[in-house]
């Protein structure tokens, strides 16, 4: 009975032990890389030859050290021709959540099969402890030309990121992490559509509500281009950026946003237009991604001012408007007071001292006589 109770004991303590420990990586995620390699995925490759839909399937299952938002890094060779449009497909889950995406065809590179280039998917779902789910599927279609073949080689140096990045804790200024940092290939008059992505995590409410964020990017051209630049926040809300071209290859850009409460990612979208009829090589390389984490100001230097029962909004002018709806009426009856108009009755004409019970209607008030000794007179006669 005493091993029974121990065993039933040793059990339960040690239930309680791997709570505890799941329960303090989740008070205490921070963003950890696990490389294709380290998970048991290695390098795969896609053969396409000739006409029809070309396939490859990776399906593994694993564990992590840690918990958190999921971030796909992809690092790949080409070899050979490339694809029809769009390129190759990305699709799949993470623990059981979808996740899509496309490689297009215009940044896969065709003259250097030894070019290794990075490609970002964020993931829909979180990363936990134990059996940790990826399903990817990457598939193209060639269907002009039969006499057309390649390679598309997923290296195993491809890294999952999990856990919170970035943490904005504090005001200040951070050092922004780009995925990808570079972005290379061939552009068009058109343009050329691509993303980066930076993930930031924040946590405090209080923070949060009194903030504003700008982003300072420099980035280094090489080629023939125009680049049009716009900041995506986490709902997607589009930010326009600043720009001022410091020197023929540098350029600066700088927006401001709102973040919001938790891990998320946000997305540079670079639109590359060619100077040339028919497309020119690019190398877009973001060198520098400084995010100014600062207290806001209320508007009119109002933030610090307490009124009771009201609260500024989050946008100043309508604070303002607010407040001058308020006090408006008290206002116009304190000037009316101060000064009367023509006509106007007063209706605050009488005192406390004014006031005679014994006489409410003042009918002795600038009487000389007295009708009460004038009757008694007249009855002497």
């Amino acid at each position: 009975m005493i091993v029974i109770l121990n065993l039933f004991f040793a059990i339960n303590t040690s239930a309680f032990t791997n709570q505890a420990e799941q329960k303090n990586l989740l008070e205490n995620s921070t963003l950890q890389e696990y490389s294709f390699n380290d998970i048991g995925i290695f390098a795969n490759s896609l053969i396409w030859d000739g006409k029809g839909t070309f396939e490859l399937s990776i399906n593994k299952t694993f564990d992590l050290n840690n918990i958190g938002p999921a971030f796909l890094i992809l690092e790949f060779t080409s070899e050979g021709d490339r694809p029809e449009s769009p390129g190759y497909s990305f699709a799949g889950e993470f623990n059981l959540q979808p996740f899509e995406s496309t490689l297009s065809r215009s940044i896969i590179p065709i003259d250097d099969a030894e070019e290794i280039r990075q490609f970002a998917i964020p993931l829909n779902s979180e990363g936990r402890i134990y059996s940790n789910t990826l399903i990817l599927n990457v598939s193209c279609t060639n269907e002009l030309s039969s006499g057309d073949s390649g390679t598309l080689t997923i290296k195993d140096t491809s890294r999952i990121m999990i856990g919170k990045a970035l943490l904005l804790d504090t005001y200040g200024q951070y050092t922004g992490q780009v995925y990808p940092e570079k972005q290379s290939g061939m552009s068009s008059l058109s343009g050329l559509r691509l993303r980066s992505y930076i993930p930031i995590t924040i946590e405090n409410n209080t923070l949060l509500e009194k903030s504003t964020c700008d982003l300072e990017i420099t980035l280094q051209i090489i080629g023939e281009i125009s680049v049009s630049l716009t900041f995506f926040d986490s709902s997607d809300t589009t930010h326009p950026f600043e720009k001022n071209e410091t020197s023929e290859n540098t350029l600066d850009a700088e927006t401001q946003f709102s973040p919001t409460i938790g891990s998320n990612f946000y997305s540079i979208e670079f639109v590359i237009y060619s100077n040339n009829l028919w497309g020119s090589d690019f190398n877009v390389t973001i060198t520098s991604c400084i995010i100014d984490f600062s207290e806001s100001q209320g508007g009119f230097g109002f933030s610090d001012l307490e009124i009771p029962f009201f609260q500024w909004p989050s946008i100043p002018i309508v604070g303002v408007v607010i407040l001058f709806l308020w006090i408006m009426p008290y206002s116009i009856l304190k000037y009316r007071e101060w000064k009367k108009l023509p006509g106007e009755v007063d209706i605050n004409i009488l005192d406390d001292e004014d006031i005679n019970i014994l006489d409410p209607e003042g009918l002795t008030a600038g009487d000389d006589d007295d009708d009460i000794e004038e009757t008694f007179d007249f009855e002497d006669d």
